[in-house]
């Protein structure tokens, strides 16, 4: 998989393909979600092993902004929907479906392994962390971007 990130450093873009590959992964398993005699935890076991990670590959480098952030989060609730068997017209709240599959929003995940990879980074000896920093600034300054 590639990242796409746009010269002013956006990820807007990345953000459409991923949820695109990830709604035909999820289009081809659409029999899986329908099936009333399948477990409601083993679709959601099946969501997240085969969905879920192609939207979230590498998603705690994107920079976003709120609606791309929001655009996750919408993506997940239908698949969420779709998983519990809900309509639209149902009267069932957001965090309700989060509690019913025990999910939290992407991009409240997105945000906890954004910190978890800073975390890393911040735990790097002071050598490779220089190393680390330079080399980011490189790929940063080669797609016109800028870092201080």
């Amino acid at each position: 998989m590639v990242s796409i990130i746009r010269k002013d450093g956006w990820s807007s873009e990345d953000v459409k393909s991923r949820i695109a590959k990830a709604q035909g992964i999820f289009s081809l398993l659409i029999k899986a979600w329908k099936n009333r005699k399948m477990n409601l935890q083993t679709k959601i076991r099946i969501l997240e092993a085969t969905v879920m990670p192609v939207v979230k590959y590498g998603f705690e480098a994107w920079a976003l902004r709120k609606a791309n952030g929001d655009l996750l989060d919408v993506f997940q609730r239908n698949c969420l929907r779709i998983v519990l068997g809900t309509r639209p017209t149902d009267c069932i709240s957001n965090s309700r479906h989060y509690e019913k599959c025990g999910s939290i929003p992407l991009s409240k995940v997105r945000m906890r392994e954004r910190l978890r990879w800073l975390g890393q980074v911040l735990r790097m000896k002071d050598c490779q962390r220089k190393s680390f920093l330079s080399n980011l600034k490189q790929v940063v300054h080669g797609w016109g971007g800028r870092m201080s």
